[in-house]
């Protein structure tokens, strides 16, 4: 004779509990990847921004002349998570210049910003340049020009060294 297995009503409640939390904590990390994307795309735009609205007011015979909107790529913050140190990398935006050389734009914490030009080297690596306006732009181009041959040994390392020294 066969007995009917029965399961006790507090056994049938702690498993459907456990599915429905299961439910519940998976829409809620959902919710929150939804979250971090929609953030990341804020902070991206707003770096496109940033960078737009540096250039127009700092660089208004160059820059301005030869950059769109769509020239910027913007990146969202990265928190030391992220970057594995102590303080967090703000949103940025850059924009290609052609044979190589970028333009890196920062919003600074409390307004403005600042514009370093990444310039690439003949050792491989690159070596950046704050400009800050026009006339600064100018000065950085013309001595590329006449660097372009030689490595002045102010370089960061485009990539690690195969030991993991020289970031």
């Amino acid at each position: 004779m066969t007995e009917l297995i029965t399961v006790s009503e507090q056994a049938s409640v702690m498993g459907r509990l456990r599915d429905l939390a299961d439910l519940s904590r998976e829409a809620t990390e959902l919710d929150w990847v939804r979250e971090r994307k929609e953030q990341q795309e804020r902070e991206r735009q707003k770096a496109v921004n940033a960078a737009g609205w540096y250039v127009r007011n700092h660089f208004p015979s160059t820059l301005a002349v030869v950059l769109t909107a769509t020239s910027w790529q913007g990146y969202p913050r990265l928190d030391g998570t992220e970057t594995g140190a102590l303080t967090s990398v703000p949103p940025a935006a850059v924009a290609h210049l052609g044979e190589g050389v970028w333009i890196h734009h920062t919003r600074r914490r409390f307004g403005g910003g600042t514009a370093m030009l990444l310039i690439p080297c003949v050792c491989g690596n690159y070596r950046e340049a704050a400009v800050d306006d026009d006339y600064a732009l100018a000065r950085e181009l013309d001595y590329l020009a006449d660097t372009r041959d030689v490595c002045l040994g102010t370089c960061t390392p485009s990539r690690p060294a195969a030991d993991g020294e020289g970031w």
